[in-house]
């Protein structure tokens, strides 16, 4: 009867230590939610300064996102004016900012099918521009007389671009 007790014994502690782990373990989750949310306060682009004026006076508009450009000393033919801007990517580290669509305003004074002032824009870095946070570019707008005048003229200088946020991707 001792050598059948034993291996019942045997039988039952090992039932029971299976029973006890199958009891013991148990399956734990985590469920939740993960939000981001976009800021406008985070992504600041603007023109930080005047780098050089030649033969015109401009100013920064106080919100930053504007100039002014004026020029009264173009008299002769191919005379030129310029302003060179600063612009400066200064958004949290969120933010690149791609400088996209530098758009020039074809619409300068004309009297019938002449034109007086060609106006033109350039970035000082070619291919496609885009400044991490902290970084500047140059825009430089060039006004040329195109015609003498016999009387006074005057022609709105539109130059326009946009500095477009872009999205940052951990690489892994």
């Amino acid at each position: 009867m001792k050598k059948r007790i034993l291996p019942l014994l045997l039988v039952a502690v090992l039932a029971l230590s299976i029973g006890y782990a199958a009891v013991t373990a148990a399956t734990l989750e985590i469920d939740g939610r993960a939000e981001v949310t976009a800021s406008d306060a985070d992504y600041r682009v603007y023109f930080e300064e005047i780098v050089s004026q030649v033969n015109a006076e401009g100013a920064i508009k106080s919100d930053l996102n504007a100039t002014m450009f004026a020029t009264d000393t173009l008299n002769a033919v191919g005379d030129q004016a310029s302003m060179t801007y600063k612009v400066t990517n200064d958004s949290a580290s969120l933010f690149d900012a791609k400088m996209i669509e530098l758009i020039v305003n074809e619409d300068q004074v004309a009297d019938g099918d002449y034109k007086y002032f060609k106006v033109e824009a350039a970035f000082d870095k070619d291919g496609e521009i885009i400044l991490a946070p902290g970084e500047s570019v140059n825009v430089t707008v060039t006004v040329t007389l195109l015609r003498t005048v016999l009387d006074s003229k005057s022609a709105s200088i539109d130059v326009s671009f946009k500095a477009e946020p872009v999205e940052k991707v951990l690489q892994q």
